[in-house]
Formats: structure tokens, C-alpha cells, sequence
């Protein structure tokens, strides 16, 4: 029961992340975001904070998903056909309906997730630019697994400070330096000693205590040295809240997820929130084509989205998770059955 209630309040996290990612994107479509009225100017980014969210949850869930099974390749196999099916929709929907170019370049960009790096080719998959950092993760963890150091969180604290103070003095230097990115990565860390304290495996809470201030530290260091990010008319007050925040929604899920109000909704909302999370802006280009702004716009996209993203999860991630859960568990079983084979054999 525990272990299910773990996962309820997981989705409920994915729930709230995915809900207030769209609604930071629908305000500022709205214009309202810029204009006259916007109460979250000043305090906060929600759609920053539902990142935030979204990479501790990672954090917490891939590990587990790889240990699971202990192969690397039932875990690859998996990995890509719960996320390429609904990818490649809302690479194709950019193709259909915004005219969108490609070539084989463009293709393979999109397939390892690095078209933002790749000059002349177009992103074609709105928010896209999470997915590199997700692959990073995936890539990761990975090789920690397999030198056996993915279970040593000793030694992996000591190697995300010490990669922490080196990025932290490039930045200084190098204002260029993608530190929120990197923070990404270091609360996909936070994700996997939460997901040891949980499970009870070892004591971990100094871990993430000490990593939390890091992320604070890299954060601070970050806007002292750049002065703050124009765009979005972000600072440090409003960067802060919504680490914050989003660090504040994956405790309570993790914690209280299928105690707190509303979680069955947003726990259903957190199974469709990859295609929410994909689509919104599919709906938002589709509401400005049809000539629908200011507030109305709002209510069009998240009705439209929810609608859409409850038909593509049925419809394509559903299945797609179902045959490579299917083609993994043949794989792992010939594995099996070779392994036994051996063993009888000897």
C-alpha cells in the first residue's frame, strides 16, 4: 500500500507540474503575462517551477526503473517506446499543421534531442529542450550502473559537489555557463536519494539537504555574476521561488500526494501530463490561428489539451509503453532462460 501510495503521489506531482507548466505558457500567449494584469510578475515562474518538479521525479523513478530489472537493455527499450510514439505525434503535428520543413538531418536531431544545437535545423517538438537534459539523466545513470556506482551515494555526493564547485567557478568566469540546466541535473541526484530514503536503502537526508544548498548556492552565483536574466523579466527573487515551489510540490506528493485535495484528478492529469506537457502548445498556436486571445484563450487550451492528451495516452503512449513492456519482457526471459540453461548445464 505504501509503495502504491508512493506512486499516486508521484503522479500527483507529474499532475500539478504539467498543470502549471501550461498555464504560465497560456498567460503569456495570453498577453497578459506582459500586460496589464499577470499575479505572478515579480514572485514567481510556475512553468519554471513544473520543470523543477518534473526532474526530481525523474530523479526519483529512473533509477528505480533500471534497478527494477537490471538490464540495460530492457531499460533502453522501454525508455524509447514510452517517449518516441508520442515525440514524434507532436513532431509530425508541427509538420502538418505549421508547415514545418525537415530533412534527414532534422530527423536525427530529433531522435537524440539535440536539434537545438544543430544550426539550420528547427525545432520541431515545442519544450523540447527538457528531453536533452532527460537523456542526459537517462545516459547517466546508465553508467553509474553499470561501474556499480549508482547505489554508492557516498561517493556520488562527492563527485555532484566537486563537478559543483568547477561549474560554479566557470560561471563565475563564463556568465554563459548553463547553471540552471546543470541545477536540473543535480535535483535529478536530490530525486535518486530521496528515492533511497524512501525505500529505505540509507540514511539520506544530509545528502539532500547539502545538494539543496548547492542548487541555492550555483543559483546565487549564477545571477551575481550575470545580473539577472532579461527575459521574462525574470530575477532572483522570482528563480528562487519557483525552484522553491517546484521543490515544495515534489515533497508534498512524495509525502502526502494521495492525502492532499484533488489528488485523483491530478494524479489522472500526472499519467497524461507527457502529453499535456507535449501538446498545450500545439493548442496555443491552434487558438491563436483561430483568432482567440486574451482570456479566453486560457480556458480554450487547457480544455483542448486535457481532451487531446486523455485520446493520445489511450490511444498512442498507452500502447507504445505496452509493446516495449512486451518486447523487454521477452528479451529479459530468453535472458533468464539462457542464464538457467548455464546454470543446469554446470
Amino acid at each position: 500500500m505504501q509503495g502504491k501510495s508512493r506512486l499516486i503521489g508521484l503522479d500527483f506531482v507529474r499532475g500539478i507540474a504539467a498543470l502549471i507548466v501550461m498555464l504560465q505558457h497560456t498567460f503569456e500567449a495570453s498577453g497578459h503575462a506582459v500586460g496589464d494584469f499577470d499575479p505572478f510578475r515579480g514572485w514567481t515562474n510556475l512553468g519554471q517551477a513544473g520543470v523543477v518538479a518534473f526532474f526530481l521525479v525523474s530523479g526519483f523513478v529512473i533509477p528505480m526503473s533500471l534497478e527494477k530489472t537490471g538490464d540495460q537493455k530492457v531499460f533502453w527499450c522501454s525508455r524509447a517506446f514510452r517517449i518516441y510514439p508520442m515525440y514524434f505525434t507532436s513532431f509530425f503535428l508541427t509538420v502538418i499543421f505549421l508547415n514545418g520543413a525537415f530533412d534527414a538531418r532534422t530527423v536525427i536531431s530529433h531522435i537524440f534531442f539535440v536539434q537545438e544545437f544543430v544550426p539550420h535545423v528547427k525545432d520541431h517538438v515545442p519544450n523540447s529542450w527538457t528531453l536533452s537534459l532527460e537523456l542526459t539523466w537517462y545516459i547517466g545513470t546508465s553508467v553509474l550502473f553499470a561501474l556499480s556506482f549508482l547505489n554508492r551515494s557516498r561517493l556520488l555526493l562527492v563527485l555532484v559537489v566537486a563537478v559543483s564547485v568547477l561549474v560554479g567557478c566557470l560561471s563565475w568566469r563564463y556568465p554563459q555557463v548553463p547553471v540552471g540546466r546543470y541545477c536540473m541535473l543535480v535535483s535529478c541526484v536530490i530525486g535518486l536519494f530521496l528515492y533511497r530514503q524512501m525505500t529505505g536503502q540509507s540514511e539520506e537526508k544530509l545528502k539532500v539537504a547539502i545538494l539543496v544548498a548547492v542548487v541555492a548556492v550555483l543559483m546565487w552565483i549564477s545571477f551575481r555574476t550575470v545580473g539577472g536574466i532579461p527575459r521574462n523579466d525574470l530575477n532572483l527573487g522570482t528563480v528562487g521561488t519557483a525552484w522553491a515551489l517546484g521543490y515544495g510540490i515534489f515533497f508534498a506528493g512524495l509525502l502526502w500526494g494521495a492525502q492532499l485535495p484533488g489528488h485523483v484528478i491530478l494524479a489522472w492529469l500526472g499519467r497524461i501530463s507527457f502529453s499535456v506537457y507535449l501538446l498545450h502548445p500545439h493548442f496555443i498556436a491552434l487558438a491563436e490561428h483561430l483568432g482567440i486571445v486574451g482570456y479566453p484563450l486560457m480556458p480554450f487550451v487547457i480544455v483542448t489539451t486535457a481532451a487531446a492528451s486523455s485520446f493520445t495516452y489511450r490511444f498512442i503512449e498507452l500502447p507504445g509503453i505496452n509493446l516495449g513492456r512486451k518486447l523487454s519482457e521477452r528479451g529479459y526471459l530468453r535472458s533468464s532462460r539462457r542464464q538457467a540453461a548455464k546454470s543446469s548445464a554446470s
